[in-house]
């Protein structure tokens, strides 16, 4: 996600289409998948089946996606990317504040650790006086909130259900896993995810491992690893498409190649030191600036 919008940036004066950069990042981010995909397969976490049957529709929504690259205005795709960048990082937002959450409660001189857990009342350990009326009401307003999010993230879930539950279906029976595949929901999150790649560049990952999960029944570590694997195979599909439509340059796609690998060590090494709640609120906040920037330079020409 970071690529596109900071080369387009970086070389916005010097005359490089946004599509030419969105086929190069394409063809680059294509190395990084590919290590990635290697591990995991040398893990046997990756369902080679299940990953094809998805690509196939991708791959015509890629073409579809690339395809209207060289009909509509540059400034349109840009758009594009940055809606869906947003609507990213909107996502990410909204899974981090609505996290399960842990409350600290101080009575006595001692904190008191209540996790939330559908909202229940948590025991008052032996030895200690029983909560005040005011810790009551501070603990039961935060269950009350805790609720309402529960809910709404139960109605989203919903939807992915209620989208998966239409019929064909296809039972796949593995040795440890099952999964049933719902066609119609497979082919329009398939298409859709192909368009907005060969438009923007991106290998759809965000959904493709929610999809596999809630969408198929897939268990997490098998739908990780193939999401990976198909968004490698996006990747690569969109890079060549590019490349057929002269949107590439070697150059550019030379230093994102390298910059992507030497990225992922890098990311890993961060990743260690940091919380994940700080790599991530700092990943917004970058992303959300740079792309406001892109918008502002695309459309204004400042």
């Amino acid at each position: 996600m970071f690529i596109v919008p900071i080369f387009s940036i970086i070389l916005f004066n010097y005359n490089v289409p946004f599509t030419t950069i969105v086929g190069s990042s394409a063809a680059g981010c294509f190395i990084n998948g590919l290590i990635s995909t290697i591990i995991n397969m040398r893990r046997r976490e990756v369902d080679w089946f299940l990953a094809l049957i998805f690509e196939v529709p991708t791959a015509a929504g890629i073409f579809l996606g690339a395809f209207l690259t060289t009909r509509i205005d540059e400034r349109i795709t840009t758009s594009i990317f940055a809606a869906f960048a947003i609507t990213l990082f909107l996502r990410i937002f909204h899974e981090k504040r609505h996290a399960r959450e842990v409350f600290s409660i101080e009575r006595n001189g001692v904190t008191l650790t209540e996790e939330n857990d559908g909202g229940e009342k948590a025991k008052t350990p032996s030895g200690m006086s029983p909560p005040s009326e005011e810790e009551e009401s501070a603990t039961a307003k935060k269950i009350a909130v805790d609720k309402r999010v529960r809910k709404e993230i139960h109605k989203q879930k919903s939807f992915i259900h209620r989208l998966a539950s239409f019929r064909p279906k296809w039972r796949i029976e593995r040795e440890t896993y099952s999964y049933s595949i719902n066609i119609f929901m497979l082919i329009a999150v398939a298409l859709a995810i192909g368009s907005l790649a060969g438009m923007v560049g991106c290998g759809g990952g965000w959904v493709k491992a929610p999809v596999l999960i809630s969408g198929f029944g897939v268990p997490s570590l098998i739908a990780i690893s193939t999401g990976m694997l198909m968004t490698t195979i996006t990747l690569l599909f969109t890079g060549v498409i590019h490349i057929i439509w002269g949107q590439f340059a070697l150059w550019l796609w030379t230093i994102i190649a390298i910059g992507s690998v030497f990225g992922a060590f890098i990311g890993s090494a961060l990743k260690r030191r940091f919380s994940s709640k700080a790599l991530q609120l700092t990943m917004i906040v970058t992303l959300t600036a740079i792309t406001i920037l892109l918008l502002v330079k695309t459309w204004l020409g400042l």
